[in-house]
């Protein structure tokens, strides 16, 4: 897969995902073991993953200028994933959760296998 299509394609997850826990939360809550009402950490969850998405969308654009974004997709990525699987080995998540973070862990796998099969200069 082409740089161009894999982090358009994280970015546009991390849109639907953000924007979703932003603008539809009401509907997603139950269905993801959230509390009821979106709280402060909620919005802020939900805003930094449009930012990550964002990022995403600049190595989409120009993956050898925005390189070292891949680096630190990879460590977010997989923050959330032991963060909420932590939490659903607890008990205390649900596995609808824990599913949709499964996503995050295939594409930090995809990063990884990008930065090991681009040199930095971007030729193959």
């Amino acid at each position: 897969m082409n740089a161009r299509l894999l982090f358009t394609v994280a970015a546009i997850f991390n849109a639907v995902v953000g924007l979703s826990m932003l603008v539809a939360y009401d509907l997603l809550a139950p269905w993801l073991g959230l509390p009821p009402r979106p709280t402060v950490w909620i919005h802020i969850i939900a805003l930094i993953v449009l930012v990550f998405g964002y990022a995403y969308w600049r190595i989409a654009m120009d993956a050898v200028r925005f390189r070292e974004y891949v680096v630190l997709g990879i460590v977010g990525k997989l923050a959330f994933v032991v963060a909420i699987y932590g939490h659903f080995l607890a008990g205390d998540a649900t596995g609808a959760l824990a599913t949709l973070v499964t996503a995050d862990l295939v594409f930090a796998a995809l990063f990884a296998a990008y930065l090991a099969r681009t040199p930095a200069d971007g030729r193959r």
